[in-house]
């Protein structure tokens, strides 16, 4: 989940990067400019949320210990410190191509 959190940063960050240029370049009107700023705007907005989200997994895997559950195959289970367990289900257990 980090590595697509990972990929996802890289990726916002080089859109971001190949607007900026683009907006810089000689010949664009005002209104593209505005338009492409606004577009980064958005972007870092989004770059932000991944960058939150990436922060709590990192948080919570730092404080969780990996429960293997027979009957859920089909989850990722953790045990909390205060001895609860969460199990967390998603569309695909390699978790790079998980999307759900």
């Amino acid at each position: 989940m980090i590595s697509r959190k990972r990929a996802a940063f890289w990726a916002i960050g080089g859109l971001a990067l190949a607007l900026l240029v683009s907006a810089c370049s000689p010949g664009v009107s005002q209104e593209v400019a505005d338009a492409k700023d606004r577009e980064i705007a958005t972007l870092k907005g989004q770059l932000t949320s991944v960058q939150q989200d990436a922060t709590y997994w990192q948080q919570l895997n730092s404080v969780m210990m990996p429960v293997e559950l027979k009957s859920m195959t089909d989850h990722s289970a953790y045990m909390l410190p205060s001895g609860v367990i969460m199990a967390l289900h998603f569309d695909n257990m390699d978790l790079k191509q998980a999307k759900n």
